[in-house]
């Protein structure tokens, strides 16, 4: 029998997906074939499957030899190879019926001595098929059944990838010209393509998917390419020197170089290994760019395809492997990056100091006390603050401090949470501070999370999104997502928060992110220390914004907020008035600096009013008409010591503020008697009563007067 093409067929460690191979070649329209397998040494059932077809049919030629890579292995197909024509298949690919047919006549009939044809990609997860339009670019060839690199030297080499696989090659081009496959494990087809798409005088396309492409696998040669990081430069180095000897280069070097440059940069990006990526890195920047003739090229030199890689080769050549990873690894790469910088660290300092305040959760502390200490950021210090506690609370905590190092337990009398968590802060020795409340729980990746990304951009804090949750009758947790704020353009990007005032308007909390502690220390941030109060993280929060120069919020959930803890303040109907002496704590800290007041003044109010609304909705119905009466007074205060700007305000509340300012009584006789079913209806009605408006013209001269009297001041 008279050979027609010779397929040879690399193999490796495939035993899944080699039996398809080979039956994709077999059941071939065109008989006159032979397969000349070459077992690169595998260690799964790859050779006993050969063998089976071996025996099965006689065209099949099976080779052995020590893993040496596809170039290798190739190479000793080619040696023993009878056909005409050749072609090349990767054991985990397969090809269309009538592939080599089709392509052996078009060869044929247009005297051709290679025949390009087109790639479907085969997705092994999705068994999804998509074409693959980056390696038959038509458009950039000549308008002709025939040609040669003269034809299209601009892009003769960036065309129609460096596969073996998708081209069906004269076996007396590849003679005549002693033409080889690189021996190297990675990329070693693209100098034996290259060399006979410059030394072939007729090239042929078949505008018909003939082979597929199988990609999502675990074990292919993408997969495991950080095992040879640089074998994709050493053939590129060999193409240049192949090119320049030959003296083609002069005449397809924009090709070359906007090919040199996109494989530069899928390599690279191709490498989940962090160590592998950099020895690339660092190949390119020291010499790299130069041997391969990108450096010194400008933009317009790269065609579209490449004004990103462009981007990319300029950031490669002005930073730092650091810096290029944080801009531009992917998300498990950037991880990865981050985690060795950062977690693999020695230092004498924890990572993150975890404060816990303690006082009578004997029902909650040890699902919150498992969910820290199994953090998977193992160097933290957990300082737990026992606030006199008269249940078993301090019992587990010792239970918990015998087994774990970390754990610093402090037991002291009851006297109020800010007490206890400055206490906490002071003990504080960690790089980061970060906040659990006993009754809450957090995902063991919390802080490692937070800390990477607080790194990462050097912030003063960084908190994110969170749940709040109840547990159910029948034991079913329901979750509510909560955003710290509305704006999406806000999340993932570093503001300075002692500038935005605006920034007061977010959710208020003080554990769902961590806080430098030097920047803690810096500004003398601490709780309120009113012995029995509440809410005394209002503060705390606000000075952190205040001060904070850099910081971030994050889209993402992670603490765990419990909100059916019957013992918990927000749940506590007697604590009046904890909430307006922690806003008077705050003012007289802010107004000390009068440009930090000046700037934030009138967000504090609307922070204000919105937590004494909170309040009002919290405390006993029995306090509820003295509270009104109060705040209404409070609020009237702001607005005639300019400390209030309605426009802040959304329309509802704004008219809510109006009426308690105005008629405390009927905003009494609204929220707490008649409920708030029909209160945009009422508060319409009210605004146009009498009442409202006598109380807008009580207001409206004192107003007046102080504004005069502050303008002749100024004068």
């Amino acid at each position: 029998m008279t050979v027609k093409v010779s397929v040879i067929l690399p193999v490796y460690n495939v035993e899944k997906y080699l039996k398809e191979c080979l039956d994709s070649i077999l059941n071939q329209t065109l008989q006159e074939i032979e397969v000349i397998c070459v077992d690169d040494g595998s260690t799964d059932r790859s050779l006993e499957i050969l063998r089976e077809y071996e025996k099965k049919d006689k065209r099949v030629i099976v080779l052995t030899q020590e893993n040496k890579g596809a170039g290798a292995a190739r190479n000793k197909g080619l040696a023993i190879a009878k056909g005409e024509y050749l072609s090349f298949l990767d054991s985990d690919d397969f090809f269309a019926s009538g592939m080599l047919e089709e392509a052996y006549r078009r060869c044929v009939e247009k005297k051709a001595q290679i025949c390009v044809y087109q790639v479907l990609r085969y997705n092994e997860k999705t068994k999804e098929t998509v074409y693959d339009k980056g390696s038959f670019k038509k458009e950039n060839a000549p308008r002709k059944d025939v040609f040669c690199y003269k034809d299209m030297p601009d892009h003769i080499l960036d065309s129609f990838q460096n596969w073996a696989w998708n081209k069906l090659i004269s076996h007396e081009l590849v003679k005549k010209y002693h033409i080889k496959f690189q021996e190297i494990f990675r990329t070693n087809d693209f100098l034996f393509v290259a060399s006979c798409m410059m030394l072939a005088d007729r090239i042929t396309l078949l505008e018909k998917k003939l082979v597929y492409y199988r990609i999502g696998m675990s074990n292919n040669c993408q997969a495991t390419n950080y095992k040879f990081p640089l074998d994709f430069l050493t053939a590129f180095y060999a193409v240049k020197d192949f090119l320049e000897k030959n003296n083609f280069y002069s005449a397809v070097e924009r090709s070359y170089v906007n090919k040199a440059l996109a494989g530069c940069i899928y390599n690279m990006n191709s490498i989940g290994d962090v160590q592998a990526k950099k020895a690339v890195f660092d190949e390119l920047k020291k010499d790299g760019f130069k041997k391969l003739g990108i450096e010194g090229k400008n933009e317009e030199y790269f065609y579209n395809y490449n004004k990103n890689n462009y981007k990319i080769f300029r950031e490669i050549s002005m930073s730092d492997f650091d810096e290029f990873m944080i801009k531009n690894g992917s998300r498990m790469e950037k991880r990865q990056f981050l985690q060795n910088k950062y977690l693999q660290v020695k230092s004498d300092i924890p990572k993150v100091s975890i404060v816990v305040p303690i006082y009578n959760v004997e029902d909650y502390l040890e699902e919150c006390l498992e969910s820290v200490v199994r953090q998977t950021l193992e160097d933290i210090e957990i300082i737990c603050i026992n606030d006199g506690s008269t249940d078993r609370s301090m019992e587990i905590l010792k239970t918990y401090a015998a087994a774990d190092a970390r754990i610093i337990v402090v037991d002291k009398k009851n006297e109020g949470y800010g007490i206890g968590m400055n206490i906490g802060l002071d003990k504080a020795t960690g790089e980061y501070v970060g906040i659990v409340e006993p009754d809450d729980y957090v995902p063991l990746n919390m802080f490692e999370d937070l800390y990477l990304k607080a790194k990462e951009y050097e912030l003063d804090f960084v908190k994110a999104d969170f749940y709040r949750f109840v547990t159910a009758a029948n034991g079913n947790m329901q979750l509510t997502y909560n955003h710290l704020t509305g704006m999406k353009e806000k999340y993932n990007v570093v503001f300075n928060p002692s500038m935005e005032p605006e920034a007061l308007t977010y959710v208020m909390n003080t554990w769902s992110g961590i806080y430098k502690n030097e920047f803690l220390r810096e500004n003398h941030i601490r709780h309120h220390e009113t012995p029995g109060a509440s809410f005394q993280d209002n503060g705390f929060w606000i000075q952190t914004f205040c001060y904070a120069k850099r910081a971030m919020i994050l889209d993402i959930p992670y603490y765990m907020n419990r909100r059916d803890n019957p013992n918990s303040s927000v749940n506590s109907p007697e604590k009046v008035y904890c909430m307006n002496e922690e806003y008077k704590y705050i003012k007289e800290m802010l107004s000390g600096n009068t440009e930090l007041w000046n700037r934030f003044k009138y967000y504090y109010t609307w922070k204000k009013f919105n937590n004494y609304m909170f309040t009002l909705n919290r405390i006993n119905v029995k306090f509820k008409h003295q509270y009104i009466l109060d705040i209404s007074q409070e609020m009237r205060q702001a607005e005639s010591d300019y400390e209030l700007d309605k426009s802040l305000f959304s329309d509802m509340n704004r008219k809510r503020l109006d009426m308690l300012m105005a008629n405390p009584e009927a905003f009494y006789h609204l929220e707490c008697i008649s409920g708030t079913s029909n209160l945009e209806r009422r508060v319409a009605e009210l605004e146009n009563s009498t009442t409202m408006k006598v109380g807008r013209m009580v207001m409206y001269i004192p107003i007046k007067i102080k504004k005069f009297i502050r303008r002749m001041g100024k004068k």
